[in-house]
């Protein structure tokens, strides 16, 4: 997702972080990146520490 939205070729292409406001690109970003995302809670770090 970096390079498409930030790798620019000077003049010939802009990318698209380049024609987004900041606030259309934190939309853009997090809901492409939301999917991935989960919360830990204590049991997950309880339970990921006793497995180490």
């Amino acid at each position: 997702m970096y390079y498409y939205l930030f790798d620019s070729y000077g003049d010939q292409y802009r990318t698209p972080a380049e024609k987004m406001t900041k606030d259309e690109l934190l939309i853009y970003i997090k809901k492409h990146v939301s999917q991935f995302e989960r919360k830990l809670h204590n049991q997950d770090w309880l339970d990921l520490l006793v497995k180490e």
